[in-house]
């Protein structure tokens, strides 16, 4: 089984940053954005891709996690959609840079066929 890591939204001083890394799961990167904030967790996880604001996260990361969620969800389980359209003006985060959801699909299924994965591989 693949090792796993963590990514941290809305990270604050790092509680479930510490938490994971105590469990030997690395953080692998954070999004905070509050300046102060990101000085105690650039100071504690020196190692870890900093992120200011979640509208800076975009598709490869999410195509990343979602791909090593569904190797770990029950195979019987059907997930609806991946992700959501807004309206521009209504949108907060995150931003897809104009994709569809059937191109955001389309990644997460090329992603999972590239390496061979599929839902419940851990499971």
């Amino acid at each position: 089984m693949k090792n796993l890591t963590h990514g941290s939204l809305f990270s604050g001083i790092g509680g479930f940053d510490l938490g994971a890394e105590l469990s030997n799961i690395p953080t692998i990167w954070n999004c905070e954005i509050n300046a102060e904030c990101r000085k105690v967790l650039a100071k504690h996880f020196p190692n870890t891709q900093q992120f200011t604001d979640i509208q800076d996260l975009h598709n490869p990361p999410y195509v990343d996690i979602v791909s090593e969620f569904l190797k770990r969800l029950r195979p019987d389980i059907i997930l609806e959609r991946f992700s959501s359209e807004s309206p521009k003006e209504l949108l907060l985060a995150p931003n897809w840079g104009g994709l569809k959801n059937f191109a955001i699909t389309d990644k997460i299924r090329k992603k999972m066929l590239d390496t061979q994965a599929y839902q419940g591989q851990f499971y």
